[in-house]
């Protein structure tokens, strides 16, 4: 299995991913399951602290704070996917 590190990098990438399967789930009328719905939340979590760190950085008043929630939030996330993705993928293509 890829290190950490992979998922972290592509975190922006998968949090997406999740976002889009759940929606696809959910127009198909399918229930998630718990442990997807917490990898959702934290997708959530992490694409919205992104985006306001993003928005800060444009303007040049990103707080520590804020980035430090970014950071986290992105790491979080990534230990989620990773989760994830070794239990329920085991044979899943690995991330490049």
């Amino acid at each position: 299995m890829p290190p950490l590190e992979q998922y972290i990098k592509q975190a922006h990438g998968l949090a997406l991913e999740v976002i889009k399967t759940e929606g696809v789930s959910r127009q198909a009328g399918k229930l998630s399951s718990m442990q997807f719905k917490d990898l959702f939340d934290k997708a959530c979590r992490y694409l919205d602290a992104k985006r306001v760190a993003d928005n800060r950085r444009e303007y040049l008043v990103l707080s520590v704070q804020e980035a430090m929630e970014e950071k986290e939030s992105q790491r979080e996330f990534a230990e989620a996917y990773k989760s994830f993705h070794e239990k329920h993928e085991p044979f899943h293509q690995q991330l490049d």
